[in-house]
C-alpha cells in the first residue's frame, strides 16, 4: 500500500519542485499552488509527447520517488539530530556552561 501511495505521488512532488524551480528562473516568488500548477502542466505535457511519453513518464517517476526518499531521509536526520540537541540538554552538565579563564569568560558546551 505504502509503495502505490509513493508511486501516485512521486510525479506530483517532482511537479511540484519543477514548477517551483521554473517560476524561481522566471524572477516571481513562487507560492506553492502556483508552483504545483506550472508543474503540473509541465509533467502532463511531457508525458503525453508521442513515441517517448512513456519512457518520460518512467524516468519522472523514478525521480520524483527519488525526491520523496531524500526528503524522508533529510526529515529523518534532522529529527534525530534535535532528539540527540535535546537528549544532552537535558543530562546533568550535558548542556552549555560559562567558565572563566585569565582571558575572561567562555562557553564550554559538552558534545
Amino acid at each position: 500500500m505504502v509503495w502505490l501511495a509513493t508511486l501516485y505521488l512521486a510525479k506530483i512532488v517532482l511537479a511540484h519542485f519543477i514548477g517551483a524551480r521554473v517560476l524561481q528562473a522566471a524572477g516571481n516568488r513562487a507560492h506553492y499552488v502556483a508552483a504545483l500548477a506550472v508543474g503540473l502542466a509541465l509533467v502532463i505535457l511531457a508525458i503525453n509527447v508521442l513515441y517517448v511519453g512513456g519512457a518520460i513518464s518512467f524516468v519522472l517517476t523514478i525521480c520524483g520517488i527519488g525526491v520523496l526518499a531524500l526528503h524522508g531521509w533529510r526529515t529523518r536526520r534532522n529529527r534525530a539530530d534535535d532528539t540527540v540537541a535535546a537528549a544532552r540538554s537535558h543530562e546533568p552538565g550535558g548542556g552549555c556552561s560559562l567558565a572563566s579563564s585569565a582571558a575572561g569568560q567562555f562557553s564550554a558546551c559538552a558534545r
